[in-house]
């Protein structure tokens, strides 16, 4: 028998890399499920299996059973009466006995459970368990308990039984498998440009009568030994590697250009003039940088020299070409209505889509993630010592607030007090040992993720003027070893965002920490989230990743995580575009937001313009990251369109916020239980 360190498996996962075509997310359809066949295998056993001593039977009512007594269960899986094929049930889909590892390998990577090719083997002969797929239906197939029902599409070419999730997909599919792709792509037509940027460049001209696959071409490395570029990719790593390695010994010669290119060109002789111009170089390395200097200077034809005429032709195009209006207030709206790309975007609608991520986020961390239960935390009683930069620090791991906010394993051994809980996390305890069950884990984990990414959207929607997302999707929730500030920290009692906007350090020789006022619901739900649920999440990272110490860091460093990496910015536009669609009639990603964000707080929220620096830079543009030249030239530029000046210390910057928290309606960064709102 295999050794399984938890039971089941990770809910929400993708499907295994084994699954049959039409079998995965992207193929199901319906009215169908991720694999169906009413008849199961007619190649399996004819008898049906007999279970095994200690198995558990199918209730009168299902199908699912476990013949192992116990084994199959552990994997997270259970067989299905009439397909006689294992089911996963995180994953809600069939896979054949002798594919269950490479899909846990797949799927379910980090889960800790290990199955031996005897085990599976051992389904198929002890077991009577079909070892091949069920065959394809010929019409829309039954449903079976253990695999989800989608809705899809049919496809429509004769004999072909395939069904999808959509229309689109059904398109491609079409597309790709029953048409000839002969003929089907023109080549790339361009008509004539006439802006600045193009008549400068003159790009347009290098892809005119090219093909997609003819400009992927272009760029490809060959594949021929005998080709003289062949060597290219490798000649250039070889290159970088030597360099750098000489940095470690100054003394060294720069010798290798030479033996570079006699890697590269090897069948191509060197002219004399060649040969000059390859002549070893000075022993000295002052001497060496004399001869490249030429070539990392304006005025010599070289490739820096054109790339810097480009880079500096578009920063003035930038600075100086003034946008058009790319949106209005709506006629007798009272400044409460955008209308943008023909759509109302309303004040009524965002205060309304802000209250509805308030309360679905505070209800996701009290059923969800705090299970229910009550952890009371004596608030007024927080303190953070903003000028401790020992990394590992934060104010929840602070030792002055540990009796504030309770122990670090409050929900942990919540959960082992509770027998409901305790019967649905864990396998058992054998003294100090307990064994969890991955696959609650995993679904647990899965709501963290769902908090972190409904609070990235509410903290770049109702804090101020949004942040950049890099920045905001790298904050840190600790002080880092390599000096990165954590992001969460208490000011002018309450909870505060500050973000180090690192775009203008080469410039101005330091970073920008930029403060954002935090609401007090998503204040609290932070605070509970840091205090009672990351320390959980930890050892659900420890039990799912045992050997990935990646994973594990990130659980320790990253205020944000989607279960097992980063969020980006699609991660964020995405989330917001669902909300903001159901909200305001209109879904807005970043992008848009920066746009129609800008005018509402202009008018509403009061934003603060008093002198910043000699850069006449306002807190609301600093707070999203750019100047302010920048925020009045490029974002939200409405017919009623005026300047301003700037400031930028911490009082203007939280009181831009806390405006614009009360625009929403929110209550303002305070810190509290959760509070209504107003």
């Amino acid at each position: 028998m295999s050794s399984v360190g938890a039971a089941g498996g990770m809910n929400g996962a993708d499907a295994s890399e084994d699954a049959r075509p039409g079998s995965d997310e992207e193929g199901l359809s319906g009215p169908g499920q991720d694999f169906d066949d009413p008849l199961g295998d007619p190649e399996g056993p004819s008898e049906d299996p007999q279970p095994a001593e200690g198995a558990q039977l199918p209730d009168s009512d299902s199908e699912l059973y476990d013949p192992t007594g116990g084994m199959l269960s552990g994997w997270g899986f259970r067989a299905n009466l009439r397909l006689n094929l294992p089911i996963c049930l995180a994953c809600g889909s069939v896979i054949p006995p002798r594919s269950i590892q490479t899909h846990l390998n797949g799927s379910h990577k980090g889960s800790g459970i290990s199955v031996s090719q005897g085990d599976m083997e051992c389904l198929i002969s002890q077991f009577g368990i079909s070892p091949e797929w069920p065959t394809h239906p010929d019409s829309i197939p039954l449903a079976f308990e253990g695999l989800r029902t989608k809705i899809g599409t049919l496809c429509p070419y004769p004999g072909c039984h395939g069904t999808w999730g959509n229309a689109s997909a059904v398109k491609a599919h079409y597309v790709k498998d029953h048409v000839s792709e002969e003929g089907q792509q023109d080549a790339l037509r361009t008509r004539d440009l006439t802006n600045a940027w193009h008549t400068a460049t003159q790009w347009h001209r290098f892809v005119e009568g090219k093909t997609g696959q003819g400009l992927i071409d272009m760029i490809t490395l060959p594949k021929s030994t005998s080709h003289p570029l062949y060597k290219l990719k490798s000649s250039v790593i070889s290159y970088y590697e030597e360099a750098y390695e000489l940095i470690k010994n100054t003394g060294q010669r720069l010798t290798f250009l030479k033996e570079c290119h006699a890697l590269v060109f090897p069948t191509l002789p060197l002219s004399a003039a060649d040969e000059d111009a390859l002549a070893p170089p000075p022993v000295s390395l002052s001497d060496a940088a004399d001869r490249l200097t030429p070539w990392l200077h304006l005025g010599t034809e070289c490739t820096f020299h054109s790339i810097q005429t480009m880079k500096n032709h578009a920063s003035t195009l930038a600075e100086f070409d003034r946008k058009e209006p790319n949106m209005w207030w709506k006629r007798g709206s009272n400044s409460t209505v955008l209308t943008y790309f023909g759509h109302d975007i309303s004040l009524d609608g965002l205060r309304r889509c802000q209250g509805a991520l308030e309360d679905a986020t505070r209800k996701l961390m009290q059923e969800t993630l705090l299970l229910g239960l009550h952890f009371p935390i004596d608030f007024p009683s927080l303190v953070d010592d903003v000028s401790n930069t020992e990394p590992g620090y934060s104010l929840f791991l602070d030792p002055a607030n540990r009796k504030a906010l309770g122990p670090l394993d409050q929900l942990a051994q919540a959960i082992l007090d509770s027998p409901e809980l305790r019967k649905r996390f864990v396998i058992s305890v054998d003294g100090l040992k307990i064994t969890w069950r991955a696959d609650e884990l995993s679904r647990w984990l899965d709501g963290y993720s769902s908090l972190d990414r409904l609070c990235l959207v509410q903290l770049e929607m109702n804090c101020g003027a949004p942040g950049r997302t890099t920045e905001l999707t790298g904050l840190t929730a600790v002080n880092t070893s390599t000096g990165v500030c954590r992001a969460l920290q208490e000011m002018d009692g309450g909870l505060v965002m500050v973000q180090v906007y690192v775009k203008t350090c080469a410039r101005d020789g330091y970073d920008r920490f930029i403060p954002h006022s935090i609401n007090t619901s998503l204040a609290t739900t932070l605070i509970y989230k840091e205090a009672v649920c990351r320390p959980f999440a930890q050892i659900c990272a420890s039990v799912l990743f045992p050997n990935d110490q990646e994973i594990k860091a990130m659980y320790q460093d990253s205020l944000f995580i989607k279960h097992k990496k980063a969020f980006d910015a699609d991660d964020i536009s995405k989330t917001m575009k669902t909300w903001t669609e159901e909200y305001l009639g209109y879904g807005l990603t970043i992008s848009d937001w920066r746009q129609v964000s800008m005018p509402l707080r202009r008018v509403h929220a009061g934003m603060a313009e008093s002198l910043m620096d000699e850069q006449e830079e306002t807190v609301d543009a600093a707070q999203a990251g750019h100047s302010q030249g920048t925020d009045h030239a490029h974002y939200g530029r409405t017919e009623r369109m005026v300047t301003g000046l700037a400031e930028g210390y911490l009082g203007p910057f939280l009181e831009n916020s806390l405006a614009w928290h009360e625009t929403l309606l929110l209550v303002p960064g305070k810190r509290g239980e959760f509070l209504p709102r107003v």
